[in-house]
């Protein structure tokens, strides 16, 4: 494969990593594209990348989308190319693998494990990116399953993704006193931290119910048919059928759920910077749902006040 970057250690010794590198062809084509970028803007050698500079580099990358450079998704590729190809580069190293080569690239581990992904798909939100209070309302009723109506509470109620709904684990849930929480394990640049969200009251009777009425052996909280977990596409199918059967507009999705859970939790007077800690997110990004309309946001239950435990280890 061609791959025109000039490492200044050994093109035919990269071409190969590369080579063995597993991956699909597009995967491999994305890596060179993200390493020409990250060499072209660093000045440095692939092997030379440190963490400082996968840090300015990512920073470089979020200008980018604000200035319109580049899609929110391409950059979102970008990074998780570059993440992946120095953690082979990192476990070859670590197995030495690399023919007796040190590379300052695995000095201090991988370049990127350190980089947070806070990229949003959109950038700013209006109105018919909404679906409307009377539609969730009229889903609640209609979802066939205690899995199914389960996520669409938890992408709603506790804007929760569907990435986190679908692999939800029993662990998480935590009961302390009369609370429930869910816990999360969050990075930031001091390092892991444990998060935990608040469970609203109409929500903690449903989710110990399902933890009861599935079997012990299951690790995870939504169970399918078929007796595994409830897979990001199985849920979506079901939240379609459901949408499309019932003609509750085209607007309706567990993303749109969350954002709509979001500009709630803002409209009912939480600060950004603590809805921001309890998305995980940096709040720079909240000002994308600051153009839907008021008159939107009527006539819903009153969310849980935002609770934060945050302890580094």
């Amino acid at each position: 494969m061609d791959c025109p970057i000039n490492t200044k250690i050994n093109d035919s010794h990269f071409t190969k990593l590369l080579a063995e590198y597993k991956t699909t062809p597009q995967g491999k084509k994305n890596t060179v594209s993200a390493l020409r970028k990250l060499v072209n803007r660093s000045g440095k050698d692939i092997f030379y990348i440190t963490k400082d500079d996968a840090k300015i580099f990512y920073d470089s990358c979020i200008n980018d989308i604000l200035n319109g450079t580049y899609k929110p998704l391409y950059i979102k590729t970008l990074i998780h190319s570059l993440k992946a190809f120095y953690k082979y580069i990192n476990e070859l190293s670590a197995n030495n693998e690399l023919e007796g080569v040190s590379f300052p690239c695995c000095y201090n581990g991988n370049p990127f494990d350190d980089i947070i992904i806070t990229i949003p798909d959109k950038l700013e939100y209006h109105e018919a990116d909404f679906p409307s209070i009377e539609n969730i309302d009229a889903l609640l009723s209609l979802c066939p399953t205690p899995s199914l109506k389960a996520a669409v509470c938890l992408a709603f109620k506790m804007c929760l993704t569907i990435s986190d709904i679908s692999t939800l684990k029993k662990k998480q849930i935590i009961i302390d006193g009369d609370k429930m929480y869910i816990k999360f394990v969050c990075k930031n640049e001091l390092g892991d931290y444990p998060r935990y969200l608040a469970v609203p009251d109409d929500l903690y009777a449903m989710l110990q119910q399902l933890c009861n009425n599935t079997e012990p052996s299951y690790e995870y909280l939504l169970i399918s048919k078929r007796h595994t977990p409830c897979a990001v596409r199985t849920l979506e199918h079901a939240l379609n059928k459901i949408v499309t059967e019932n003609n509750l507009g085209n607007n309706l999705t567990f993303s749109s759920l969350r954002n709509m859970g979001i500009r709630i939790l803002l409209n009912n007077g939480a600060l950004p910077r603590e809805v921001a800690d309890y998305l995980g997110i940096q709040g720079k990004w909240l000002s994308r749902y600051e153009n839907v309309p008021r008159y939107l946001i009527k006539d819903v239950n009153k969310f849980s006040n935002i609770e934060i435990k945050q302890t580094l280890f």
